[in-house]
């Protein structure tokens, strides 16, 4: 695992996370959504090269780079952006993994499967509200750090070959450093709305 529960703070904070029901809960979800994204950011084969790579006793800098972060550069609008990607893991506890990991247990969670059907959690002297705001803010927020991308990306009929915007995501990391990632399949997430947000 590349991340623990020390990065559910601020906007994603997890209620109760000092008990051990929900810590264990939390990092089977960690487990599972970390493989989920990483695979599906990386691509199967380069994803297996990097936990294998990671794993090792000293690991090259381009895992490295991957999971603690690094500076880089790459051309967008004629100018050249110099920026830092912050890694899967970082002091700043603000990882993409975490993000999708928040959102999607925030989707779990807002309503029940029972026996008789779905229902929602409903409580005497207060309203109850629905997840979506959180949900969606922690969303966004993964996006920007996962990178978007041209809507071409997705047919992978072609490789990447341009930066979509300036920001310092995963996708435009791997895209400036394409030669140490050259088995780099990337699987394009999209924005959600719900609600009208």
């Amino acid at each position: 695992m590349s991340i623990d529960k020390s990065y559910f703070i601020r906007e994603i904070a997890i209620p109760n996370l000092n008990q051990a029901p929900v810590i264990a809960e939390l990092d089977v979800d960690i487990l599972f959504y970390e493989k989920e994204i990483l695979t599906d950011l990386l691509g199967y084969e380069l994803y297996a090269a990097y936990i294998t790579g990671i794993a090792g006793e000293t690991p090259e800098a381009k895992w490295t780079d991957l999971r603690d972060g690094a500076d880089f550069s790459f051309e967008f609008c004629g100018r050249t952006v110099n920026t830092r990607w912050n890694g899967f893991e970082n002091s700043e506890k603000d990882s993409l993994i975490a993000y999708y990991v928040y959102a999607n247990w925030v989707s779990k969670r807002m309503q029940t499967l029972t026996s008789i059907g779905v229902g929602a959690a409903s409580s005497e002297n207060s309203s109850a509200v629905t997840g979506e705001r959180k949900m969606v803010g922690a969303w966004r927020r993964f996006l920007e750090l996962y990178g978007k991308a041209p809507d071409w990306v997705c047919d992978y009929a072609h490789e990447p070959t341009m930066h979509f915007n300036e920001k310092p995501s995963a996708y435009n990391f791997l895209l400036a450093n394409f030669d140490n990632y050259d088995n780099w399949i990337f699987t394009k997430r999209e924005d959600v709305v719900i609600g009208g947000f």
